[in-house]
């Protein structure tokens, strides 16, 4: 019985002696050049700066602990592989991951991190609790999330805290710029840090004054015991910060091209009533300010006055000045000084440690622009 169908084509035997003559290029060269292409991927991948696809735990003290399914929580220890879904968690000691080209993931004591996403251009990290130090090389995107507020950055080196009992965020910036947005009691929040800066959110507070922001002292930061360690590891890898250098230029210091500043636009009151409740801020109604710009709040807090004020949108923008004067009650600058000088636009948010307690303050913050005279907000009084 003949099982073949009628129209089907014949597999014509090959001649050898053809095959011969004319080799099996033609029959080979597809595989030949997808191999090719195959290393050539090799290669770039290879060469290809950036995070890796997978970290390594390169320290784990003691009760380090990584979660490993269908076990449960098990012991870390050196050389164990973090990818994608990674969750390790600390009691007693920390835990240091190397990902990538330098980049480093480290941990303080009781401290838990899942890593949500690990890939050679990205890497994002949910902070359940406790405190994650991150050093990321330039040109890895590096994103650290802690009770829904997100920490971004790109060539830097900060530390992430996650206080889940007063739902805070704290984020300390060692170098380079990181840019936080979070969602506050009635709205949502944003403000880049920039290097030697530190930004606490307080997420039940309206965002008004949910915001903290002050100067790391170095030495305060060495004697921290996690922020110490962190220092001395990258020191090790020859990472140098420059706020721990005194010879390095100030962070947000003054463009050197910054005319000498006229009188400020706005001219002193005629009468001011001052405010002497204690650890309360009231704003001065008897002075006009400028325009919506530089509308200033100030609240008395734990660790100083919580200072925050709206943006200015003025073409040239140079600076904020903000100005602090115990005697004068219509401070403005030059005249009485500065204690803070903010070349970022959206650094709007100051916290003033030098405060005394009992004393009686008068705030007010003035704008540089080029080719313009400066200009000043309203004042706030406050009694600390």
């Amino acid at each position: 019985m003949d099982l073949l169908p009628k129209d089907l084509p014949l597999l014509i035997a090959e001649d050898p002696h053809e095959r011969h003559h004319h080799g099996n290029a033609p029959r080979l060269l597809p595989f030949i050049l997808g191999a090719l292409v195959v290393l050539v991927a090799a290669f770039v991948l290879a060469t290809q700066h950036g995070l890796a696809s997978s970290g390594e735990i390169a320290y784990a003290g003691e009760g380090a602990q990584r979660y490993a399914e269908g076990t449960g929580w098990v012991d870390a220890e050196e050389g164990d592989k973090v990818i994608s879904g990674t969750r390790l968690r600390t009691r007693g000691g920390r835990v240091s991951v190397s990902v990538g080209d330098g980049s480093a993931l480290r941990l303080d004591a009781e401290s838990e991190v899942t890593v949500v996403a690990l890939a050679r251009d990205r890497l994002l990290v949910e902070l359940e609790g406790g405190r994650a130090y991150s050093r990321v090389e330039a040109g890895s995107g590096w994103e650290v999330k802690a009770l829904g507020a997100s920490v971004k950055a790109l060539g830097t080196a900060f530390s992430v805290s996650a206080d889940e009992a007063r739902n805070r965020v704290g984020v300390d910036v060692l170098s380079g710029t990181v840019k936080l947005t979070a969602r506050a009691a009635d709205a949502a929040v944003e403000r880049e840090v920039a290097e030697g800066q530190f930004l606490a959110v307080d997420l039940d507070k309206p965002a008004l004054t949910a915001l903290a922001q002050a100067p790391i002292k170095p030495a305060d930061a060495k004697k921290d015991p996690f922020l110490g360690w962190n220092i001395e590891e990258d020191g090790k890898m020859g990472s140098l910060f420059a706020i721990f250098d005194p010879t390095a230029p100030v962070a947000q210091a003054a463009p050197t091209a910054i005319p000498v500043a006229p009188k400020p636009s706005v001219k002193p009151a005629a009468s001011i009533t001052k405010t002497t409740t204690t650890a309360k801020a009231t704003t001065v109604t008897k002075v006009n300010p400028v325009s919506s710009e530089l509308r200033l709040t100030a609240v008395p807090t734990p660790d100083g006055i919580n200072l925050q004020w709206t943006k200015s949108s003025t073409a040239g923008f140079q600076g904020y000045k903000v100005v602090r004067s115990e005697d004068n009650p219509d401070p403005y600058y030059p005249g009485d000084g500065y204690i803070r000088f903010a070349t970022d636009r959206s650094n709007t948010a100051y916290l003033d440690t030098g405060a005394v307690r009992g004393k009686t303050y008068h705030y007010r913050v003035c704008r540089l622009a080029a080719d313009a005279p400066v200009s000043c907000g309203n004042v706030v009084n406050v009694t600390f």
